[in-house]
């Protein structure tokens, strides 16, 4: 047996949270795409020196941890010494692993200019290039490192022809394939208002006001937190939400209108949020920006990221406003009170929307996918998984009860080499022109393609699939149990007997038979009967898979209208099995009038 795809995701970095929060939106759609190209999961793991892995430990990750710089400077450990052992660290864990795709986000030296020792490896080399500094991106050992890449993939829509390029991104002519901004969360994974409002005690009219400065590892985050809680908390009309962040450690003043979490992933009540203060880092600037929050941000001075650069974009689009001085707070108050105004609050909201359409995450994974699988593969797993679907499945179950379904049932169901040639549904084709768009155009491209019909087949498909799961969920069937009915189920009603042979609308009609057959069970003594015999039922060889399950639904109705149990067709069905090399609809027949005993 093959070993499973293996994928190292390097991210070591200084004092925030960025690299690693997207590094973990893209691996999720890693995973995603490989378990169903592959068939079972690939192994994925962090090369990582952030102090928050229980974010990727939640996700199901493995992180081989180095301690962080901020945590280096504070121990005082001798930090060439620190340097040296981080180096060998990282060569040793890829020459041990031997990864087929290794991806590196915003440094492509890496950290400890380690990087260049490794980069003519024999694995893929993919890097995620998000907008730097010029001073620091045209720097000649960035560019030298960047050229040695087999695939760029820049997290930000394309320059419209008069936009500024990365900075150096002709210098390699290494091209770069823009994918969208990058989000760890998709908008089926937000809370509902009422929900979120309700769990925190919320009053009706009162604002909720989410607090951010990043990740909570930067120098000037306790300051900024605690001056903005003091000059805001006596308001009786605002409920202070404050995302410290996984790595934050500073004081945290309390009131009755103050919640402090340092919860990853709080994106998930931003459906909640009536406006926002926060810094402009990547993550929460455009999470803020994708679920509509009316924000005003400012910026926090980092060696690579230019926040100032970002925010000042947006607010020349009317997506956000900026927060001067959030450390003076008769200016926070005066500007938190003019962003909460209805008609202010409704404007930045539908810039703020238009602004982010979408999330990059899927279009970067498939960019750094298509070298290990080709284009036309993963152009198929693309078209089929949807952000609807695969968060449904992956609702309650493990990384590997997930993969199984994906992988075991989905995979077995509509090979990779099938969904290839699925047409892209309108979504997808929306998603990869705004990538490419100024915000305007792409405003226009998605009111005219939302008028589009959407693809059928597919649709069709994922709600049959999803109906299944809930079904199967409320009897009682365990995963395994589950993908072996499927199995069965491929072998009794091949694509080779359907009047159409369309693999979607095959699948389709096979999926909708066996949630109906599921949902006749009335308990699971009855349920084991059922696919018991299901498994001994013959194939027919004159039915399609929707006649074929709906005459065995006939027969059991009829059986047990006899007063008599599934499991009595077992002989019955051994004998039609025996007698006939090729049984059709007229022996089934017999043996519902009584006579094929």
């Amino acid at each position: 047996m093959a070993r499973p795809r293996r994928i190292v995701l390097y991210a070591v970095n200084g004092s925030g949270l960025g690299h690693v929060t997207r590094l973990l939106a893209v691996a999720r759609w890693l995973r995603r795409y490989a378990t169903f190209l592959d068939g079972g999961l690939p192994e994925i793991l962090f090369l990582t020196s952030t102090e928050a892995t229980g974010l990727l430990a939640e996700a199901g990750f493995p992180a081989f941890k180095l301690p962080s710089k901020t945590v280096v400077r504070h121990s005082g450990l001798d930090v060439p010494e620190y340097r040296r052992l981080a180096r060998h660290f990282v060569w040793h864990t890829l020459g041990v692993f031997q990864p087929d795709l290794l991806v590196v986000d915003t440094f492509p030296a890496g950290s400890f200019d380690e990087l260049f020792q490794l980069l003519d490896g024999p694995f893929r080399k993919a890097f995620i290039f998000r907008e730097v500094k010029p001073e620091y991106g045209n720097r000649p050992i960035f560019q030298a490192a960047r050229g040695l890449y087999d695939t760029v993939v820049a997290p930000h829509r394309a320059p419209s022809p008069n936009g500024d390029p990365l900075p150096g991104s002709a210098a390699t002519g290494r091209p770069v394939q823009y994918c969208g901004e990058v989000l760890q969360l998709e908008r089926e994974e937000a809370r509902p208002r009422v929900e979120v409002r309700q769990e925190l005690g919320l009053a009706p009219g009162v604002r909720l006001l989410f607090l951010s400065a990043g990740g909570g590892g930067d120098p000037g985050a306790e300051e900024v937190l605690t001056g903005l809680v003091e000059a805001l908390r006596d308001d009786p009309g605002l409920h202070l939400l404050v995302g410290a962040g996984p790595l934050y450690r500073g004081r945290r003043p309390g009131g009755p209108r103050v919640t402090w979490s340092s919860e990853p992933g709080l994106a998930r009540l931003f459906a909640a949020c009536d406006g926002a203060i926060s810094a402009g880092g990547y993550n929460t600037f455009h999470e803020l920006l994708f679920f509509g929050v009316p924000t005003l941000f400012f910026a926090q001075d980092k060696i690579a990221d230019d926040q100032q650069r970002r925010i000042a974009t947006a607010v020349a689009a009317g997506a956000c406003r900026q927060l001067a001085a959030p450390r003076e707070g008769a200016a926070v108050r005066r500007e938190v009170a003019s962003l909460l105004q209805p008609e202010v609050g409704a404007s930045l909201a539908a810039a703020a929307r238009q602004f982010i359409g979408d999330n990059g995450a899927r279009r970067c994974a498939a960019c750094l996918l298509e070298p290990l699988y080709g284009e036309a593969a993963v152009a198929g797993a693309v078209a089929l998984l949807s952000p609807r679907l695969v968060i449904s499945l992956e609702q309650g179950r493990t990384p590997a009860e997930s993969a199984l379904l994906l992988g075991g049932l989905l995979t077995r169901l509509l090979p990779p080499g099938q969904a290839g040639a699925l047409p892209a549904p309108a979504e997808h084709l929306r998603e990869w022109l705004q990538a490419r768009l100024s915000p305007g155009a792409a405003a226009e491209v998605a009111q005219v393609l939302g008028q589009a019909p959407e693809q059928e087949p597919r649709v069709a498909l994922e709600q049959e699939f999803l109906r299944l799961l809930q079904v199967a969920g409320q009897v009682g069937l365990e995963p395994a149990r589950l993908v072996g009915l499927v199995e069965a189920a491929l072998k009794k009603h091949p694509l080779t007997q359907e009047p159409d042979r369309h693999p979607l609308r095959w699948a389709t009609r096979l999926l909708a038979g066996l949630g109906g057959l599921l949902g006749t069970a009335r308990d699971a003594a009855e349920l084991d009967e059922l696919l018991l015999v299901y498994r001994i039922f013959p194939r027919l060889h004159d039915c399609d898979a929707a006649t074929a399950l709906a005459l065995f639904g006939e027969l059991g109705d009829c059986w047990c209208s006899r007063g008599r149990a599934w499991r009595d067709l077992q002989q019955p069905l051994q004998a039609l099995k025996l007698l006939h090399r090729q049984p059709g609809r007229a022996q089934l027949a017999e043996l519902l009038a009584g006579n094929g005993r």
